[in-house]
């Protein structure tokens, strides 16, 4: 949310808003880059069991990166494609549901909507919690126009865990 409204003060007709915000988006990518670039350090060093979370922590930066839109056109591909390579490799050794979760909102993210369902699916088989996947599957279903199962999947999510976020959309569908 904070992202949304900097990247609206962007648009304010007072020079010194525009810049505040701009200086505080920049702060930001900064942040995350620098973060990447330890990351990427420590993993060219790390043993085997510690380039694990390394991977996972990364992969999750990138992310960051792409969805908070701090990364746009081909940058957002590139952090976008880079994140799912490492997701990939986890999800092939140990993946956790939240690698599979992950994964699948890249992939959503990247437009490969068969493959961010079935990595959606992976994570409930994991173990994720219901509440948390079903919405996302339900995007899915709306991307691929598939509405019955918009339906179906909100209606099986658990209501009285839902996030609060989400509580609108569900109303509007059921």
């Amino acid at each position: 949310a904070a992202i949304d409204i900097l990247r609206e003060a962007l648009k304010d007709p007072t020079d010194d808003v525009r810049l505040l915000a701009y200086s505080m988006l920049e702060q930001k990518e900064k942040s995350l880059a620098e973060r990447a670039r330890n990351l990427k350090s420590a993993l060219e060093r790390a043993n085997d069991m510690d380039s694990i979370l390394l991977r996972r922590r990364l992969a999750q930066v990138w992310w960051e990166m792409a969805y908070l839109g701090l990364a746009q056109g081909g940058l957002r591909l590139y952090y976008l494609n880079n994140a799912r390579t490492l997701l990939l490799e986890l999800t092939d050794r140990r993946a956790q549901h939240n690698d599979w979760r992950l994964l699948g909102r890249v992939e959503l993210a990247l437009g490969n909507l068969s493959a961010a369902e079935a990595a959606f699916a992976a994570a409930l088989e994991s173990g994720a919690p219901a509440e948390i996947i079903l919405p996302y599957q339900a995007e899915v279903a709306f991307m691929q126009r598939d509405y019955q199962r918009v339906r179906y999947c909100l209606a099986t999510c658990p209501r009285n865990q839902v996030h609060p976020a989400n509580r609108q959309l569900m109303e509007a569908w059921l």
